[in-house]
């Protein structure tokens, strides 16, 4: 049993680097629509937790039960679903601290909470690694640059890393 365990996370793992059309895929796709409703975030939640073993599955699950927290009703549930998913972010981060793809899901998502939730005072922190360790070659890329170019609240300088 462990050992078939260790085999799926190595599969998932490398999954990672070459997906184009598995959960992965769909994962990446979903996260990009997170805010054009709710269908999106329950399809994200549905993928990303079947496969939350794996440290950027995760992340991207995260990102969708923090999301959400706006589609549930009350303060008090916005509250517990949004920390629950931030948490759920951070975890995937101590998993993976140097997966830049984990770190731009984390550094998105809370850009667009309020400062006032716990675990959100990554975006310093993620800004700086996401600027440092760009990968051209990266599958998601695109979607980073994009991102970072309209939201992320470079500097002039950063922005230049990005062309």
């Amino acid at each position: 049993m462990i050992i078939r365990s260790l085999v799926f996370g190595l599969i998932i793992t490398l999954s990672s680097f070459t997906d184009t059309t598995g959960p992965l895929s769909t994962a990446r796709s979903l996260f990009s629509k997170l805010d054009q409703g709710n269908v999106y975030v329950d399809s994200l939640i549905k993928v990303s937790s079947k496969y939350a073993s794996s440290p950027l599955m995760l992340a991207y699950y995260g990102a969708a039960k923090t999301a959400k927290a706006n589609y549930v009703s009350g303060p008090f549930d916005k509250y517990n679903t949004a920390k629950a998913g931030l948490g759920k972010l951070n975890a995937s981060v101590t998993k993976s601290p140097t997966n830049i793809e984990i770190r731009f899901i984390r550094y998105s998502v809370e850009l667009n909470i309020p400062a006032i939730m716990p675990f959100t005072n990554h975006t310093k922190l993620d800004k700086k690694f996401i600027v440092n360790h760009l990968d051209t070659e990266h599958v998601f890329y695109p979607e980073i640059k994009s991102f970072m170019l309209k939201y992320g609240k470079l500097t002039d300088s950063e922005k230049k890393k990005f062309k």
